[in-house]
């Protein structure tokens, strides 16, 4: 502790004494700078844990929305002074963002106690708390627990002695609801005008071992809803405040109703009451689904997301996607039957080049895709065609060696998130040895780009929100155009080249300084 750390502490006292201790919860911006989401259900969640433990006064920034009005200036926002600030790490592409904004923040506030969670940081801990940086605390896993009895310590005039908090699982999401959406009332205009959809959470945690997700990294696995009846009561009160017409509300859980009666439950529940939004967006597992889901969700007016990953089985069984592989490809296909028959719109994701991917497996699942999405019938599905990305906390990550060694795959540039070009070098990677990171890109768009320009022509959903639904095969189709093929292949040049002069032996000594 340095000679000034005593008086500040004592300053902090004295402050925390005359007034309610200030919390600032601070949202960096979307995934790929993507502002067509709002909501930032994460930190609502860590406002009303807060509320239950402390009086305090909480404020919520979003710096996606502060950039819809207008240029973002941090001096205003910062100006009444914070005792505590939270910095959401959502993901490893937003530590670079974080680490320069709890520098900013530090500048502006210099006593404040700084605080950063997320994935990344869950996974990743130590990256936060490297000797000069901004940030004090780290909060692994569910934040809601470690993070108010931080405030209530700062309250206090106490520091603890430990600077990375948790793991520690929030077992009742239900005691955490209702959402205070008063705390984003500064962009409810801009919600309407600026973005697509509105985000919430109705459960956290997914018991299942997805090779590459970083959900592992929270630690807690079990999945933990709000009540099915209560979950349909909060979509009615966004709708409420917002105002959803003409926008989708998405459901983001890490695995949504693995309860087959609470699913049914909160379906039934919707289709009784539906919202006004054009669409509701949720994403579950094809292997729990069923035919009575679907009539379900026709009623209320849902469309539903899956994660597929591939349509090759040896690259599933690779994958861990599911225990029961065998029928989980037909499972699939009766899905898409059962789309067509009940008029329900749907997507699916697939991941190209995941460690073991060979160039047979990328052609199985080509075909498998296009008789998925191109039949004779049309498709009331779009696909979604994503380069695998090596996520820290995820079971590659933990286990990057025997992947190594297992399959021959090969990170050009790894840890790839201190380097400003994060959106090529977390995809750098040779899938195999028989598989070149450029061969794959290459197949990526000759057998994937054909199926995914023609879903447009096929989409054959003729329901509520036609017009809406269209925006998605649309988009992922202009991503798969020669403009980003190009420029993915501009980069690939840029970096092979800064790799071969710097040297192995260079970066490597680089990299040995941080923390891993």
């Amino acid at each position: 502790m340095n000679r000034a750390e005593p008086r500040k502490q004592a300053r902090r006292s004295t402050r925390a004494a005359a007034s309610r201790p200030r919390v600032l919860l601070v949202w960096p911006g979307g995934l790929f700078s993507n502002a067509g989401s709002a909501g930032v259900p994460q930190l609502l969640h860590l406002a009303q844990a807060i509320a239950l433990r402390v009086d305090a006064h909480v404020d919520v920034i979003d710096l996606d929305m502060e950039r819809a009005l207008g240029p973002v200036d941090l001096g205003p926002l910062l100006a009444g002074g914070y005792d505590v600030v939270g910095l959401s790490c959502y993901s490893s592409y937003d530590f670079l963002k974080v680490m320069a904004l709890a520098g900013a923040v530090r500048q502006q506030l210099p006593e404040a106690t700084i605080v950063a969670g997320g994935y990344h940081v869950s996974a990743r801990p130590a990256d936060l708390l490297t000797a000069g940086s901004p940030v004090d605390y780290a909060v692994v896993g569910d934040g809601e627990g470690p993070f108010a009895r931080l405030v209530e310590a700062v309250t206090a005039g106490r520091r603890p002695l430990q600077r990375v908090l948790g793991p520690e699982a929030f077992r009742d999401p239900n005691s955490l609801m209702p959402y205070d959406w008063s705390l984003l009332s500064r962009y409810r205009s801009v919600i309407r005008t600026h973005t697509d959809q509105l985000e919430l959470y109705l459960a956290r945690g997914c018991p299942y071992d997805c090779s590459f997700c970083m959900e592992r990294a929270k630690r807690e696995t079990a999945w933990r809803p709000i009540d099915a009846e209560g979950a349909v009561e909060e979509l009615h009160r966004a709708d409420a405040y917002f105002d959803l017409r003409g926008k989708s509300l998405r459901i983001p859980d890490p695995l949504f109703g693995m309860r087959s009666a609470w699913r049914k439950t909160f379906l039934e529940g919707l289709a009784r009451r539906p919202i006004r939004a054009e669409k509701v967006w949720l994403v579950m597992r094809a292997d729990l689904i069923d035919r009575t889901d679907m009539e379900l969700m026709a009623r209320a007016n849902v469309a539903v997301g899956f994660g597929l990953e591939s349509g090759d089985p040896g690259q599933l069984r690779r994958i861990r996607k599911t225990g029961k592989l065998a029928g989980f490809l037909d499972k699939m296909l009766r899905i898409g039957e059962w789309a067509r028959a009940l008029n329900v719109p749907f997507g699916a994701n697939i991941i190209v080049g995941h460690p073991g991917e060979t160039e047979t497996s990328m052609r199985v699942s080509a075909r498998y895709m296009e008789k998925l999405f191109l039949g004779p019938h049309g498709t009331h599905g779009f696909l979604a065609v994503d380069p695998f990305r090596l996520y820290p906390g995820s079971p590659i990550d933990e286990d990057l060696d025997g992947w190594r060694e297992q399959t021959g795959m090969r990170a050009h540039h790894y840890p790839w998130w201190y380097d400003g070009d994060q959106a090529f070098l977390s995809e750098w990677i040779d899938p195999s040895d028989s598989l070149s990171y450029e061969r794959a890109e290459q197949l990526r768009y000759e057998l994937f780009g054909p199926i995914v320009a023609e879903i447009p022509k096929r989409f054959a959903y003729t329901g509520q929100g036609r017009e809406y639904m269209m925006r998605a095969p649309r988009r992922e189709a202009a991503s798969m155009g020669a403009d980003r093929r190009a420029r993915m292949r501009a980069l690939h040049a840029l970096w092979r080249d800064v790799h071969q002069q710097l040297g192995q032996a260079a970066i490597a000594t680089t990299r040995a300084h941080r923390p891993s």
